[in-house]
This record gives C-alpha cells, sequence and structure tokens, in this order.
C-alpha cells in the first residue's frame, strides 16, 4: 500500500512537473497565435501536433544584431461571430430612418488571435526588462558566444568583465555600452549584441471586455493586442476612453486613432504590472447622408460635444464635391425630437445628435460660381467682393498661377458673356479688388494649365502671322505649299519650272520628258524624305494634324463660332513644328466650356493678354497678366532670376495704343531691381521683358590640345584667350614636336566651308539642268557625261569639311609676332604632330604613297619616285600642300624649285585629267571647284598621315 500511494504521489508531481514545463513552453514559442480567452479558459492551450512541432525544433542560428526564432507557429483563428445590434444602435437607426452601427466595433469587439513574431532585428528603442535574453557574440582574437538573461537587478554580467546596466533602458544604448565594455575586457575584438528571447509580462485587463482577467503577453505586446486576446470591448464600452495604469502613472488610449491612422498612442509597449481599464461608452453622435462612413462615433476625450467639420472629418469627409445641406436632429429638454439646420462646419453637435448631410438645391439667383482646382469650389453668394472669395485658405488650389484669373460675367443688356481679368496677387494684395455680381464665374488658373495655356498661344499666333503672311502674298503661300510637300528638292522645283516655260509642240514635249528622266535621275541620287509630317508644317487628312480640327478657331475660317474642336484629333510631336498637343485643346475647350464662351474668343482674349520674358530667368517664354500685375511677381512667376542676372539693368518695351486717335507709341526703359524703386513697375499686355546676364569672361568654353604637348587634354578658354597662352598653360611643346605641321580645326571654318560645298554642288547641278534643256541636239549631254557629272556632284556633297586653318603652333614665332597669334574659340582643336621624314605623292602618278624625304630634291624628283605621271594625269593641277595645310600650284616650268620649299610632312597631288569628256564648257567653269576638291582630299591626306 505504501508503494502504491508513493507510486500515485510520484506520478501526481510529474503530470504537474509536465503541465507547468508544457506552459512554459507555449509562453515562450516564438509568433504563437494567443487565443482569446472566450469561454472556457483564460490562458494559451496548444495542440498535440502543435506540441510535436516544438519538440521538433532545429538548431539556433544567431546573426549579430538580429533576433531568430526557430519555429513560428500560426493556428487558425478562431471565426468572428455576428455581433448583436446594440440597444444604442436600434435607437440610433430610428431617429435617423437609415440603418447605421457603432464605429470600431466589427474589428475591437470581436476577440481574435494575434501574431506576436519574434523573428526579425529589434528596434532600438525597445525598453529591456528582467527576464530579455540577451546573445553577445565575440568575434576576433576571442570568439565566443554567450547567452544571459536580464537579472532581477536589471544587470548583464559576462565572464571578464563588469556587470552592465541593462533594465530600463533602451536596447541601442545597452549595445553600445555593452560593445565599449567588450573592448576594454578583450584585446582585438568585436562584440555583436542582440536579444535571444523576450521576456514574459503579465497585465491586468478590466472593464468592458468579453473576458476580463489576467494575460501573459511579450515585451513587444501593446495595449490593442491585450484587448483582443481579452475578447474584444463590448459596444458597451468605450474605444476612446481607455486608460493603462501603470503605478502612479494613468496612460490615455484612444483606439480610434489606430481606425483612422491618426495616430499611435494605442501602440506603445506595455510593461509588466500594467493594468488596462476599458470604461463604460461615452457620450456618442450619429452621422448620415453623403459621407464616406454613416455610423454612430463616440465624442471622447470626456467632451459631450463637437464640431460639425471634426464629425465628418471622423466620417472620411463627403462622398462627392459640392454644395451640401446640413441639418441635425437633436433632442430638445421636453424629450421632444428637432430638426435644426446648421449655417456651417463650425456648428456644434452634442451628445445623441444626429447630423444631415445633404446635397442643396441648385439655385443660381444672386449666386456666383468659383471654379478651379480648388477644395473651395462652388456656389457662393453674390454682391461680395473678390478678395473674400481669394482670401479664404486654399481658395487658389494648391499650386495657383497669381498672375491671371478671368471673370465670365453676363452682359444684361445683351446677355452675352464678356470676360473680365483679375490679377490674384494683386487681390490678395489689397490693390486690386472687384464686385462679384450675379451668375459670376470666377475661374482660377494652376501653374500646369498655365503652361498649357501659354502654348496654345504661342501656336494660335504663329498660326496668325501664317494666315495674314498668306492673304498679303499668295506667291508665297503657294510656294511654302510646294516647299512642303514631301519628296519634292529644289532641283526637282526647278527643272518643274523649267518644263513649263517650254513652248508647246512635238518639240517641246520631248524636251519636258528629257528633263523630267534627268529629275527622275537627279531625284535618286537625293537622300529619301522620310513620308509624313514635314517639320515646322500643319497637315490634315490622314496624316497628322498640328493646329485646331476646330474651323472656327482656324483665323479668316467662316465656320460657325459655335463649333467645337474634335476630341479624336491626332496632333504630332513637338518636335515637328512645336504644335499644341491634344492635351492643350481639350484644355482651352473645357476652359471655354467652364467660362460658356466661344474657344475662339477665348483664345483671341489670352493672346491680347501675355507678356514675353526672356534671359536670365528660369522660365522665359509667355506669361498671362493681369490688371496690377508687378514686375517683381513677373519674376517669381518666371521661377526667379538666375545666377548671373543682372538686377541693375532690366529692359522693358512697352506698347501704348490709342485706340480712339488711332496711333500707337513704343518705348524702351531700363528697370533696376536693386531696391525698391522699379520693384513695383506695372507690365503690361504685350510687353516684351529681358533679363540680361552680368558680362563674365567664364563659361566660354573648351578646346582640345592633342599631339606634342607636355600636358594634352582639354581646356576651359575664357575670351580673348589665345593659342599661345593655352600652349603656355599645357606646358609648352616637346621636343620631338613639328609646329609647322599643325593642324588647327575650327567648326564655324568647316560649316563655312560645308556651306560651299552645297552651294558648289547646287551651282552645277542647275548647270546640268540648262544644258540639258538646251533645243540643240548638239549641245545636249551624252548619257555618259551626265553620269559622270552626277557622280561628280554627289562626290562634292559628301565631301567632309576639314574647317582647318592655317597656323603655326610655334611659341616663339607667335610671341615675335602676336598678329599670328588666334583667338581661340569654343570647340577649337589643336594637334601638334611628331616631326615627319616622308613626302606623300598621290594622285594620277604610276605608284602613290610616301616616299622619305631628301633635302635638294625637287617636285619632279619626288614624282620621278612615284614611277611619274599616269596616262589620264594633268601635269598642269600638280598640287603641293605643305605641313600647314596651304597649297600651291606647281607645273613643270618651275624645273629649278628648290628643295627648302619641299619640307617633310608635305603631299604632292596631281590631278586627273577630264579634257576627254564632252563637256569642255562645263570643265571650264568647274575648274575652280576640281582644284579645291583636289585641296581638301590633300588635306585629308596629310591629316591621316599626320595623326597615325
Amino acid at each position: 500500500m505504501k508503494n502504491r500511494a508513493a507510486h500515485s504521489t510520484m506520478r501526481r508531481v510529474l503530470i504537474a512537473v509536465r503541465r507547468t514545463a508544457l506552459t512554459l513552453v507555449v509562453a515562450s514559442a516564438p509568433g504563437l497565435l494567443l487565443e482569446p480567452a472566450d469561454a472556457q479558459q483564460a490562458n494559451p492551450i496548444i495542440s498535440l501536433d502543435q506540441l510535436q512541432q516544438l519538440q521538433n525544433r532545429g538548431p539556433t542560428t544567431v546573426v549579430p544584431g538580429v533576433t531568430q526564432r526557430e519555429t513560428i507557429l500560426e493556428p487558425q483563428a478562431p471565426a468572428n461571430p455576428t455581433l448583436p445590434t446594440s440597444r444604442l444602435e436600434q435607437i440610433m437607426s430610428d431617429k435617423s430612418g437609415i440603418r447605421i452601427s457603432q464605429f470600431g466595433y466589427d474589428q475591437l469587439g470581436v476577440g481574435r488571435s494575434v501574431s506576436l513574431p519574434q523573428a526579425g532585428s529589434m528596434q532600438d528603442d525597445y525598453i529591456l526588462g528582467p527576464g530579455d535574453e540577451i546573445v553577445v557574440s565575440l568575434r576576433g582574437q576571442e570568439n565566443a558566444e554567450y547567452r544571459t538573461a536580464v537579472d532581477r537587478d536589471g544587470r548583464v554580467v559576462l565572464p571578464r568583465m563588469a556587470p552592465v546596466s541593462a533594465g530600463g533602458r533602451r536596447l541601442g544604448d545597452f549595445r553600445r555600452d555593452m560593445v565599449d565594455a567588450i573592448h576594454r575586457a578583450y584585446v582585438s575584438t568585436e562584440g555583436f549584441v542582440s536579444v535571444g528571447a523576450l521576456r514574459q509580462i503579465s497585465v491586468m485587463v478590466t472593464g468592458e471586455v468579453g473576458s476580463p482577467g489576467m494575460r501573459t503577453l511579450t515585451g513587444l505586446s501593446t495595449p490593442t493586442d491585450a484587448i483582443l486576446v481579452s475578447g474584444g470591448v463590448n459596444k458597451t464600452g468605450s474605444l476612446r476612453n481607455i486608460y493603462i495604469s501603470r503605478g502612479n502613472q494613468r496612460i490615455s488610449v484612444d483606439l480610434y486613432g489606430l481606425l483612422t491612422g491618426t495616430t499611435h498612442a494605442s501602440q506603445l509597449p506595455l510593461a509588466d504590472g500594467d493594468r488596462i481599464v476599458v470604461p463604460a461608452l461615452g457620450p456618442t453622435v450619429a452621422i448620415v447622408g453623403w459621407v464616406r462612413r454613416q455610423a454612430i462615433y463616440e465624442i471622447g476625450n470626456g467632451r459631450t460635444s463637437m464640431t460639425v467639420r471634426e464629425l465628418m472629418s471622423l466620417a472620411g469627409g463627403l462622398e462627392v464635391r459640392g454644395k451640401y445641406r446640413l441639418s441635425v436632429l437633436r433632442v430638445t429638454a421636453d424629450g421632444r425630437n428637432q430638426m435644426v439646420s446648421l449655417n456651417g462646419e463650425s456648428d456644434v453637435i452634442g451628445d445623441s445628435d444626429v447630423l444631415f448631410v445633404q446635397p442643396a438645391a441648385s439655385q443660381t439667383a444672386n449666386m456666383a460660381t468659383l471654379s478651379g482646382g480648388t477644395a473651395l469650389a462652388g456656389q457662393y453668394r453674390a454682391g461680395a467682393k473678390l478678395s473674400e472669395y481669394l482670401n479664404s485658405p486654399g481658395a487658389l488650389g494648391q499650386d495657383p498661377y497669381t498672375l491671371f484669373g478671368v471673370i465670365s460675367r453676363r452682359d444684361p443688356a445683351t446677355l452675352l458673356r464678356l470676360l473680365v481679368p483679375f490679377t490674384p496677387v494683386a487681390v490678395l494684395r489689397g490693390t486690386q479688388d472687384i464686385i462679384i455680381q450675379g451668375d459670376d464665374i470666377v475661374r482660377v488658373i494652376s501653374t500646369k494649365e498655365a503652361r498649357i495655356l501659354f502654348e496654345a498661344i504661342q501656336q494660335f499666333q504663329l498660326r496668325n502671322q501664317a494666315t495674314q503672311e498668306a492673304l498679303r502674298n499668295p506667291q508665297a503661300a503657294t510656294a511654302v505649299q510646294a516647299a512642303n510637300t514631301p519628296n519634292v528638292g529644289a532641283s526637282s522645283a526647278l527643272a518643274a519650272q523649267t518644263a513649263a516655260q517650254e513652248t508647246a509642240g512635238p518639240t517641246g514635249s520631248a524636251q519636258r520628258q528629257a528633263v523630267a528622266s534627268a529629275v527622275n535621275q537627279i531625284s535618286q541620287t537625293a537622300s529619301t524624305q522620310q513620308a509624313g509630317v514635314v517639320p515646322g508644317t500643319i497637315t490634315t487628312g490622314a496624316e497628322k494634324t498640328g493646329g485646331w480640327q476646330n474651323p472656327a478657331q482656324v483665323p479668316g475660317s467662316t465656320a460657325p463660332a459655335g463649333a467645337v474642336a474634335s476630341p479624336d484629333m491626332e496632333v504630332g510631336s513637338s518636335t515637328q513644328g512645336n504644335v499644341p498637343t491634344n492635351l492643350e485643346v481639350s484644355r482651352v475647350t473645357d476652359l471655354a466650356s467652364q467660362l460658356r464662351v466661344d474657344p475662339l474668343v477665348l483664345m483671341n482674349f489670352l493672346e491680347d493678354r501675355s507678356i514675353s520674358v526672356d534671359g536670365e530667368v528660369q522660365g522665359p517664354g509667355l506669361y498671362l497678366v493681369g490688371p496690377d500685375a508687378d514686375i517683381q511677381s513677373v519674376v517669381t512667376a518666371a521661377g526667379g532670376l538666375g545666377r548671373w542676372a543682372d538686377r541693375s539693368a532690366v529692359e522693358v518695351i512697352s506698347t501704348s495704343v490709342d485706340t480712339n486717335a488711332g496711333r500707337s507709341q513704343t518705348t524702351r526703359r531700363t528697370l533696376s531691381l536693386v531696391g525698391d524703386a522699379d520693384a513695383g513697375y506695372i507690365v503690361s499686355p504685350h510687353d516684351e521683358v529681358r533679363f540680361n546676364e552680368v558680362f563674365t569672361s567664364v563659361g566660354v568654353g573648351s578646346i582640345t590640345l592633342q599631339g606634342q604637348v607636355r600636358y594634352a587634354g582639354t581646356y576651359q578658354i575664357v575670351r580673348g584667350e589665345h593659342l599661345s597662352d593655352v600652349l603656355m598653360r599645357a606646358g609648352g611643346l616637346t621636343d620631338s614636336a613639328y609646329p609647322y605641321g599643325t593642324i588647327f580645326l575650327r567648326r564655324s571654318a568647316a560649316q563655312r566651308e560645308q556651306g560651299a560645298f552645297q552651294r558648289e554642288a547646287r551651282e552645277v547641278e542647275n548647270q546640268l539642268i540648262i544644258a540639258m534643256s538646251r533645243r540643240d541636239p548638239n549641245a545636249k549631254l551624252s548619257p555618259d557625261a551626265f553620269t559622270a557629272m552626277q557622280a561628280y556632284v554627289n562626290e562634292i556633297k559628301n565631301q567632309q569639311a576639314l574647317g582647318r586653318i592655317t597656323v603655326v603652333a610655334d611659341p616663339a614665332a607667335l610671341a615675335a609676332n602676336p598678329a599670328l597669334d588666334p583667338l581661340l574659340e569654343p570647340g577649337d582643336v589643336v594637334f601638334v604632330p611628331q616631326r615627319p621624314y616622308s613626302v606623300a605623292i598621290l594622285g594620277q602618278v604610276l605608284q602613290p604613297g610616301s616616299v622619305p624625304f631628301e633635302p635638294n630634291m625637287s617636285f619632279s624628283d619626288y614624282i620621278d619616285r612615284a614611277g611619274g605621271y599616269s596616262q589620264f594625269a594633268d601635269q598642269s593641277e600638280t598640287i603641293l600642300v605643305l605641313p600647314d595645310g596651304t597649297a600651291r600650284r606647281l607645273n613643270g616650268s618651275w624645273f629649278h624649285f628648290g628643295s627648302d620649299d619641299i619640307p617633310p610632312g608635305s603631299t604632292i597631288f596631281v590631278g586627273r585629267d577630264v579634257s576627254g569628256i564632252d563637256l569642255h564648257q562645263i570643265v571650264v567653269d568647274s575648274t575652280a571647284i576640281i582644284s579645291q576638291l583636289a585641296v581638301s582630299a590633300a588635306s585629308l591626306a596629310v591629316l591621316a598621315t599626320q595623326v597615325k
């Protein structure tokens, strides 16, 4: 019996120990979902499967600074039961006639499973306490890992180290002190500190919750977690007046902040021993109508009333923008319900009141409309001043354009709409004001809308100018139209004109056919133009449209004034003529529709109130201005002045027009923005304002030095800098430099040369057309001659311009003769070659190439070295190109040409004899062209040889 009793006692002890260990395992399991204490138990319970997962946990991997866990258990949360309707909800629903519920209890009024993940990096603001496990990893000369808990005294003790205080301190501060202690205790060792396991805390949840009682949580738990695992807040409990009793401290918790996202007080960490109290529900109000969340709301914060604006904010605001009628159903002193109209959002709503938000009736009599991108858009009473509209916060929108606004006003006599401009910045400043009349439409615009209007005005002006020019000069309009036709070149137009002037008849007809055939051959050699919109033109029909499709908007059109632009209009890109886009057209049309005027009337009105701002401002271009717009406001609208803008000399060109006398006067004045003397200058429409840049010598550009200089590279230059100055900055020339063969390339010179090549090619084309149009068959070109000359024209067109300027980059020579020291331009390239030891012989010789330079050799000796002249050589077209790029013609009479005149690095070019072509007159006319082409070819050969 004693053994049986002892065995039974031991069995009971083992069961108790097992239960205790099981409870500790469950409480310390990371990621465990704490089930709400609904009916049977207040402590968490785990299943056999979860226990098996805990027993099969894998090894722990500790990363410095990161808290890791072995297993995260996520049991399924129970389904939320349907909350019964409270008595308060029944009463408020009967009063309002709409079924409404209490706000927030569908989320916080039912117990839920709460996940407490403990994996990931712990925040530095976490407050440590007794029971938190600290993991310290040592890396370096000492490699070890220690796991220890914060003791009851709030300390962490490690071997060979003094205790470090941790209790009640932030993790970041403790980590810093621990690392310092490790550096003092260990040599060449780094320490990493993290939290291994969180402490358990016990909090008491009391009041209007589903299951009050003691809860075991972790150091990361929040009041919301404790409330949810306690069954949630009953509908008779408060969501706004919850408080935490912590010692002598009382901390308020408003769960509305969690639901609306306005505050985070409900997410503060709990401490061991906290008591969470959920008191009874406080005073409430209801809101129904055109709001986003119709519900019953608790007033909170110990108050018994709140403003209409606060209640509408809790309800999420209005569903749609508009004018609304506000009324409240409140209980009188004798217990009766009374409907009262409210004046605005500043009125007060009391306990048990119901606020109705209903659309107001649309009334136009004695009402004006504020329109635009503003939250205050709507109808307002007439008779007030414009400043009363615009001085309200947000009346101009978030990004207003303050230089221009417009009022659409109905004329009482004709009942037509007139447009009245105003300047918002002047109204706000008090220098301008207007009495608003009934049926007025006050339109403010944003900066984005203003930019779209600027582009539309600019294109409108261009179209007007083109139309006026076409009316003044019909022939010019026809020429422009012909020039804009795709795949028609200048030579084709000239050939067509020549053909049109031929005499009718069989001979003339055959001549026109020959000209047309030649034109086709020429056009085939030219580059094919892309089909589509030609830059700078506006096309119609199936092509992309670059202007207004509304006929009434085309200057000079006779279409009805009420026509509307097509919404399906396609427009070209801004690079093709800078035409207005579909967005610009639609915005102008929409603005005209809002102002109830014709789009053409609006465009003329806007164009008549534009100014031009140019020069050193951040945003140059067109700007709309109203009356009393000062120059300083224009500068602000343009983004401010540039960093180097001259504030002392602002140029303004103004034109005053006397419509009665039919006279105008244009004046130019200079303003100073230094001080307040001219800061208040009022700009007028069509003014041209220019801000000049202060003259400086910097920012001109750069040049490139290459070859035999000590420090080759790119150098920034200033105005008036010479080649010798940059050579000195580059350290001078090397010992092997050959300054007499310097290659000096300039972009502007290359452009001039390229233009000359194109002019010469066009001249030859014109001569070909003239020769082909002759009636004398003996004077016509043969097909072989035409083919040869066509190839020659193509060669001229494709000839690459060098832009080489003759210069000797010898610092001593430049110092002795400053007139030869060139001024530098941005983009110049200077190449100083190494001294060459050869002479190149090119062209019509038997063996073109380079031969070694030898003293006392004439050009004929060098030609003999190349095998002599070839069969088609023209000895009279022998050209000598010197290393500096200059050229001269050589002929057979210069037999005693000195050897000193042919320095190393020179090129001898022998031209081709073209006398065999039956085109003697054209050859005579093209002699200069052939010579220049030969010089260019030889120069290219010299450049290629020296660069190598």
